[in-house]
């Protein structure tokens, strides 16, 4: 009597594992390259809300820029006043363009203020092209 197996082939079974190994390699290139993308917008989100806490400090020492502090009779409490208080510099894509910002400000709540000099310019990253930094410098 003839028994009716069933059951695969070595053939078979070899062209199942190629074929399944494409498909998960396949998959596995896909994911990677999702992933290096989500990691690319991660970095590229991360540098938005950089550039935009920068740009929040910059607007606050600019429209301080010139201020005088007075004490509570109206005198000004530095006899020197400020001249000066937002110069721009350029310097024609040679190295730094700026700008330098003198501002009162007040430093606690018992009154104490200080006269503060900020000096911000960018600089270009030696061998990255389009590359940028914003520099702060308090003195």
């Amino acid at each position: 009597m003839l028994l009716n197996r069933k059951a695969f082939t070595l053939v078979e079974m070899l062209v199942a594992l190629a074929v399944s190994s494409i498909v998960i390699i396949a998959a596995y290139a896909s994911y990677d390259m999702v992933k290096t993308q989500y990691e690319k917008n991660i970095g590229i989100a991360d540098m938005h809300t950089s550039g935009r806490a920068i740009m929040q400090i910059i607007e606050r020492d600019i429209r301080m820029a010139g201020y005088e502090h007075r004490d509570s009779s109206g005198n000004k409490i530095f006899s020197t006043g400020i001249t000066n208080q937002l110069v721009l510099s350029e310097s024609n894509n040679v190295c730094c363009d700026g700008v330098s910002i003198i501002y009162d400000h007040s430093t606690d709540a018992t009154g104490g203020v200080e006269r503060r000099r900020h000096h911000l310019f960018s600089k270009r990253v030696p061998g990255k092209e389009g590359v940028e930094w914003i520099i702060w410098e308090q003195g």
